[in-house]
């Protein structure tokens, strides 16, 4: 079966309209299966902007643990698809729809940059090497070029190396 990662950017989920939004996108996009890794969002800004009570290395941790409540929370909106925390599981998913709680991957990982230059960009592009993924996608706010300064985080290009295919989508398109 075809793989696909899609980044789902955290700071789309307060819209309105993001379950049916979505869910089209899902319904464009059905020859491959979707492992959807969630964004921090507003908790991660959130977390950011208190930087200055943690290290680096907690702060990350805090910013992954507000990816895993997104996560959750946007499972709510995608009932029917499969929730899972590790490869494992992702290689044994039956549905057309993962959901990927990748806090404990990305804690456990010890070549995981631990600073605000490996954020859920990086973290989807390591997973679509990871699982030799026919294709990353990032559903941002907003278009942009991948190297637009501050459109994907200072990693990103690094772990995206040895992905196939990347492609930038918004959920208005």
């Amino acid at each position: 079966m075809k793989r696909r990662v899609v980044k789902f950017g955290g700071s789309l989920l307060p819209r309105d309209d993001v379950g049916p939004k979505l869910k089209f996108w899902l319904y464009l996009n059905p020859d491959m299966q979707n492992i959807i890794v969630v964004g921090g969002g507003e908790l991660a800004d959130s977390i950011r902007k208190m930087n200055r009570l943690f290290n680096d290395e907690e702060a990350h941790e805090f910013a992954c643990r507000a990816m895993s409540l997104n996560a959750k929370v946007l499972g709510c909106y995608l009932k029917e698809s499969e929730f899972c925390s590790d490869i494992e599981q992702i290689n044994n998913a039956t549905q057309p729809t993962v959901i990927f709680d990748s806090v404990q991957w990305i804690l456990e990982c010890p070549v995981v940059p631990k600073s605000w230059d490996f954020t859920s960009d990086s973290i989807a592009a390591k997973l679509a090497t990871e699982l030799d993924a026919d294709e990353l996608v990032l559903i941002k706010s907003r278009m942009g070029e991948l190297d637009e300064p501050g459109f994907v985080d200072p990693c990103f290009a690094e772990e995206s190396k040895s992905v196939k295919s990347i492609r930038v989508s918004t959920l208005d398109e």
